[in-house]
């Protein structure tokens, strides 16, 4: 995170500042921006202003003052809900148009962190929201020389298995072995372990019309793979690594020789 970096873009798209705001975790942007993590928790809420030019400022409760202390700025403390919109109206002064992560009509639901109450309460201090969608993905959406590699690491890894997953199935119906797409999804499961990849879930094997399903889970007893049958795995991992990216392929193949 670069505070002159994000002022240029905030200069160059002509708004007076960026307003982030977090509670419980419900803006990860933000807390990706100010490098909080999932393990920092949070239970009030917190701005962090951040002025086109000038000094940012960092606005907590009094309970949590010391969560923003990493960031550069001034400080202020607020306790009540009324001494937050009084100190939100003194920070903001003289402020016309503000960043905040809010997309005009939910047209990206995926930038649309801030809720439509806080949102009222900055725009009844006569202050004009726009998404900071505009330069947002340039700290929050660009992977470092590292994460790169690690992601096209394990995307050959994936692709690789895959092939090689191809080649098992194929020895099974040449020896007419049963399969099922619970026994192929294990066999991938059990690779998965050996390379110790993280995911959050096991891979998707879908025959014939559970391929139109994106969310089909195989289950014991399914079933069996005949010759011609339509097949479709679909996989996501990342190494065991911080700051490690998934990689994500989908392949199909039809069982026939």
């Amino acid at each position: 995170m670069t505070i002159k970096q994000a002022q240029q873009a905030l200069q160059k798209m002509g708004v007076d500042g960026w307003l982030l705001y977090d509670f419980h975790g419900n803006n990860p942007l933000a807390r990706q921006f100010l490098q909080l993590t999932d393990a920092q928790m949070t239970t009030r809420r917190f701005f962090y202003w951040l002025p086109a030019i000038g000094v940012p400022v960092r606005l907590v409760h009094a309970i949590e003052a010391h969560v923003l202390d990493h960031l550069p700025g001034e400080k202020k403390i607020y306790l009540s809900w009324q001494s937050l919109e009084k100190q939100l109206q003194t920070l903001l002064k003289g402020a016309q148009k503000i960043a905040m992560e809010y997309s005009p009509k939910n047209a990206i639901p995926y930038i649309s962190k801030v809720d439509a109450g806080t949102v009222d309460m900055i725009r009844s201090l006569q202050i004009e929201v726009v998404s900071s969608g505009e330069f947002l993905a340039q700290f929050t959406a660009v992977l470092s020389e590292k994460q790169a590699q690690s992601h096209l690491q394990v995307a050959a890894g994936l692709d690789k298995l895959v092939g090689e997953t191809w080649g098992w199935i194929a020895h099974h119906l040449k020896t007419h072995q049963a399969l099922t797409e619970y026994d192929i999804q294990q066999y991938l499961w059990a690779q998965f372990q050996k390379m110790q990849w993280v995911t959050d879930h096991a891979p998707i094997v879908a025959f014939n019309a559970h391929s139109a399903d994106p969310h089909f889970v195989p289950s014991k007893g399914g079933k069996q793979l005949m010759p011609g049958d339509w097949i479709l795995i679909d996989m996501w991992a990342k190494e065991r690594l911080a700051g490690a990216v998934f990689g994500d392929i989908t392949r199909v193949a039809v069982a026939a020789s």
